[in-house]
C-alpha cells in the first residue's frame, strides 16, 4: 500500500512539473491560444582590423590637345575609375581630400606646365545598398594644397560609396605661353577619419 501511495505521489509531482514547464515555455501565448509572440536576436561586431578605406581613385586623361595662343580649357577625354570609399560600420566621420603635383614632362630636363588649373565638379555619389546617409561631394580646384572633395559626418557614410565624374565635369585650363610636350601630374588622395568629423 505504501508503495502505491508513493507512486501516486511521484506521478502527481511529475505532472505538476510538466505543467509548470509547459506554462513557462508558452508564457507568450495568448490566453485564448489564438496568437503568440517570440523573439529574433542577432549580435553584430566589427573585426578588430576593420577600418574606413579608400578602395579606388580615378585617373583623368585629356589626350593630345592643340596649343592655343590665347589659352584654352579642355575637358577630359576619359575618366578612368571612380573615387570609392568603404566603411564597414565605424561611426567616425570621414573625409577625402585631393592635391596635385605640378604638370611636368618626363624629359631629362622636364618642362613645366605653367599656370595650369585642374577643376572637378561635385560629381555624382552612388551608394551600394546601404540605409546610411550618403556623404557629400564638392567641386574643387586641384592644386598643391589639399582640397576637400568628399565627406561624411559621424554616424553616416557607412557602406560603400562611389563618386563619379563625367568627362564634361573634369576640366583643365592651360594659359597661353606654354610649350608643346606630354605633361603629367600626380594626384594624391587622402582619407581622414575621426569621431569629431
Amino acid at each position: 500500500m505504501k508503495a502505491n501511495k508513493f507512486i501516486v505521489w511521484a506521478s502527481a509531482l511529475l505532472s505538476g512539473l510538466l505543467l509548470a514547464t509547459t506554462a513557462t515555455v508558452h508564457a507568450d501565448i495568448a490566453a485564448d491560444g489564438q496568437s503568440g509572440t517570440s523573439t529574433a536576436r542577432v549580435g553584430l561586431y566589427l573585426d578588430s582590423t576593420a577600418a574606413i578605406k579608400l578602395i579606388q581613385v580615378p585617373d583623368y586623361d585629356f589626350n593630345a590637345q592643340q596649343l592655343s595662343a590665347t589659352g584654352e580649357t579642355y575637358h577630359a577625354s576619359n575618366v578612368g575609375g571612380s573615387l570609392v570609399v568603404e566603411n564597414p560600420g565605424i561611426p567616425n566621420g570621414w573625409s577625402v581630400k585631393v592635391r596635385a603635383s605640378t604638370f611636368k614632362t618626363a624629359d631629362q630636363i622636364p618642362l613645366t606646365l605653367k599656370g595650369a588649373s585642374l577643376a572637378l565638379a561635385a560629381g555624382t555619389i552612388t551608394p551600394n545598398e546601404t540605409v546610411s546617409r550618403a556623404p557629400g561631394s564638392y567641386p574643387v580646384t586641384v592644386n598643391s594644397q589639399d582640397a576637400l572633395i568628399m565627406s561624411a559626418p559621424a554616424s553616416s557614410g557607412i557602406g560603400v560609396f562611389k563618386l563619379d565624374h563625367t568627362v564634361d565635369q573634369v576640366a583643365l585650363s592651360i594659359p597661353a605661353g606654354n610649350l608643346a610636350g606630354d605633361y603629367t601630374a600626380v594626384l594624391t588622395w587622402t582619407l581622414e577619419s575621426s569621431p569629431d568629423q
